[in-house]
């Protein structure tokens, strides 16, 4: 599985994103443009206006391990739920920044998603 690096997804972590209700809501823009835009027809449609909770895999690039969360529309935007157990995982907490990247070419469900973190800075890429 090959993950498209010119597609990120970047979100600094909010107090109410790791909180223990299990949501990380998500930038919209940069979702429909790096995510939504690349779903398959059918997948865009149920995501998007039939507003389905639709599977999501993150392979971690830490340590290789993968999360299932749920990728739901919701009236404040588009939200990763069942989070609350990566937060725990790796830590995370007010203040760190995540990126995701998803697959190469045409995506559909289950989405796969590659991810990182850092702690309370951007990420650096040379290392």
């Amino acid at each position: 599985m090959e993950f498209d690096p010119n597609r990120k997804i970047f979100k600094k972590l909010t107090d109410s994103d790791t909180g223990y209700n299990g949501k990380v809501h998500l930038p919209m823009r940069s979702l429909k443009n790096n995510l939504i835009d690349c779903m398959s027809p059918d997948l865009k449609r149920r995501v998007s206006e039939e507003k389905e909770a639709i599977e999501v895999v993150l392979h971690s690039v830490i340590d290789g391990s993968t999360s299932n969360v749920k990728l739901k529309l919701e009236s404040t935007g588009y939200a990763f739920r069942k989070f609350y157990p990566v937060i725990t995982s790796f830590e995370l907490k007010d203040g760190d920044f995540l990126e995701f990247y998803p697959v190469v070419g045409e995506v559909s469900e289950p989405v796969n998603m590659e991810f990182r973190f850092s702690h309370n800075s951007p990420i650096d890429h040379t290392t």
